[in-house]
């Protein structure tokens, strides 16, 4: 091997070893739902935790399948007459201020019939996906699927006196094609410091559904939610075909 032949295997592989370094440092973090572990029976996604249902009300249900391709895991979230939600301290692998943009894939099989987030006597979601902060005092925000309420609605929950805070967004309701994939996408850190003043260096993502208040079934999935930074955003692309 000629010298200049061997100078230039070297610096290439030396571009390639970079390259590869400059991929494994590129900001983001994907939650896809392929590590799971096995709990009640089921596939239950590992390294989240189940949030208690209210006393005497069903628990809406969380497991792991593979989608209809067989390629891809999902998140079933499945609830009758019931309420619940699972959460994960995703904190510990992003930070807001680099990955601001978080962005989910999600569908809806069934919603619940005549819910609307406007009225607390019907305040049902097939499907909601929140980011919040806190012990004591908590403050989420929650990006929901309705049913009766008009997709750009938005609105703000207190409870236990005021201690807990949600501000939700409604993004998709019954007029939404059920049974479609849909890809959304949020600057969280925006929406949050818009709203709180802050943008929290520790949080949670929590998913949710309900069906307490309207006494019926609904059934809906999510493929994925990831974190990634402001240059990556694709914010005027809000639907993917499956």
């Amino acid at each position: 091997m000629g010298r200049f032949t061997q100078t230039f295997l070297t610096v290439l592989c030396a571009v390639l070893t970079f390259t590869v370094m400059a991929e494994e440092l590129k900001p983001g973090y994907k939650i896809d739902f392929s590590s799971k572990e096995t709990r009640s029976g089921r596939d239950f996604p590992k390294g989240w935790e189940e949030k208690g249902s209210k006393w005497g009300v069903p628990t809406t249900q969380f497991y792991i399948k593979k989608d209809e391709s067989g390629k891809s895991h999902v998140l079933v979230v499945e609830s009758n007459k019931g309420t619940g939600a699972i959460i994960y301290d995703v904190y510990r692998f992003v930070n807001l201020k680099e990955t601001p943009i978080m962005r989910w894939r999600w569908r809806v099989q069934e919603l619940p019939s005549g819910a609307d987030g406007r009225d607390p006597e019907k305040d049902d979601q097939a499907l909601s996906i929140y980011l919040g902060t806190g012990s004591l005092i908590r403050k989420s925000i929650a990006y929901r699927w309705e049913t009766e309420t008009p997709v750009g609605a938005t609105g703000n929950i207190a409870y236990g006196g005021g201690l807990v805070k949600v501000a939700w967004f409604c993004l998709n309701n019954k007029t939404t094609p059920m049974g479609k994939w849909m890809v959304e996408e949020r600057n969280v850190a925006e929406d949050f410091k818009k709203i709180y003043g802050e943008i929290p260096s520790e949080f949670v993502v929590s998913i949710g559904g309900n069906s307490q208040y309207t006494q019926s079934r609904t059934l809906a999935e999510v493929n994925y939610i990831e974190f990634l930074p402001l240059s990556e955003s694709k914010l005027n692309v809000t639907a993917a075909s499956k």
